[in-house]
């Protein structure tokens, strides 16, 4: 005779599953989510339990019309949600998710959902695992091809936190998504890849993240607020408006602080007037030293800046610069050099 598990109270079931657990070594990522939606009961037990999950990805390809929701561990991808307004296919069976009910259908490592419209799927669903699993949200990538049909953006998924936001489009997004990215959102890093005739009216520096970069085309970044970014990487490449006077003055700025954030910077100077070499008399330029590097240094990186110029501030810190063509290159290095008090 079968055993009643869902009839004994709370925590004979939380211990039961804790059982099977220490059994199997880790329950299957799919048998935790459905047996979650049994009932309020089964959801607040899974929700107890230990797992292996460290967040989800959530990935939209507007060419194809559809969202993946990945749930992640660290060894890579457990299980996979495909979203999509239609899903065809047969053997659909009905789940309560969040507030609500969606058609879901199995297919090896992945479930696909049908029914009902796209962005309240998706925004219910990547809520209820966060919730169940108390798991952050590690990554959001989002393609959008010609003509953006269905506005998949952070913004309308009501995403406020995620480590990584990835952003890849062939027209000119919409400024509201734009300015929810760069002013609502926290972050730790931020990639836009947008087309060349973008035209984002925005001054606000708000954002704050680990690592900036911005690719293809980043005109509405102004003077002043480049000079304002105190991040650790920026990346700048492609369609800028920066001259040679604004890099000089953001490495006079660094030049002349106590910031230990910064690490990298990668930018292109604007591509509508000739670029002038950049004058770094000021800051006592040596040429490049390789035992200065110390023991420990990203050796790739090294041998990009080869032939350029050391800057040694006052407290020892100090970077190599490098400038080709257009293209200028910024970097810190770890460790801090003697220097003598004058």
């Amino acid at each position: 005779m079968p055993f009643p598990i869902l009839k004994l109270p709370f925590l004979p079931i939380q211990l039961v599953l804790q059982i099977l657990d220490n059994l199997t070594q880790n329950l299957d990522s799919l048998a935790l989510f459905e047996f979650s939606t049994c009932s309020r009961k089964c959801r607040r037990v899974v929700s107890c339990i230990r797992h292996k999950y460290t967040g989800i990805k959530i990935l939209w390809n507007g060419d194809e019309g559809y969202a993946t929701i990945k749930l992640e561990t660290s060894y890579g991808t457990s299980y996979s949600w495909k979203i999509a307004e239609i899903c065809a296919g047969e053997l659909y069976e009905r789940r309560k998710i969040g507030n609500m009910t969606i058609m879901i259908r199995r297919q090896y490592n992945q479930m696909y959902t049908g029914g009902g419209p796209l962005i309240e799927k998706l925004k219910e669903m990547y809520k209820y695992l966060i919730d169940l699993f108390h798991i952050p949200i590690l990554n959001f990538f989002g393609y959008y091809g010609a003509g953006i049909q269905i506005p998949v953006f952070p913004a309308n998924l009501e995403i406020k936190k995620c480590d990584e936001v990835v952003v890849m489009s062939h027209e000119p997004i919409d400024d509201d998504q734009m300015k929810y990215i760069l002013g609502e959102m926290i972050t730790k890093k931020l990639n836009l890849h947008l087309p060349n005739y973008s035209n984002f009216p925005w001054e606000s520096t708000r954002f704050s993240m680990d690592c900036l970069n911005l690719q293809l085309d980043s005109k509405w970044v102004s003077r002043e607020m480049f000079l304002s970014l105190k991040y650790p990487k920026i990346y700048m490449k492609g369609f800028t408006s920066l001259t040679s006077k604004d890099v000089r003055d953001f490495i006079n700025q660094w030049f002349n602080s106590n910031d230990t954030r910064l690490e990298t910077l990668l930018v292109d100077l604007k591509f509508d007037e000739e670029p002038e070499p950049i004058d770094l008399s000021e800051f006592n330029p040596k040429p490049w030293d390789p035992i200065l590097r110390g023991q420990y240094y990203d050796k790739n990186r090294a041998g990009k800046l080869f032939g350029g110029m050391d800057i040694i501030r006052k407290d020892g810190r100090f970077a190599t610069f490098r400038q080709s063509s257009r293209s200028i290159d910024f970097f810190v290095w770890k460790n801090t050099l003697q220097v003598e008090n004058n």
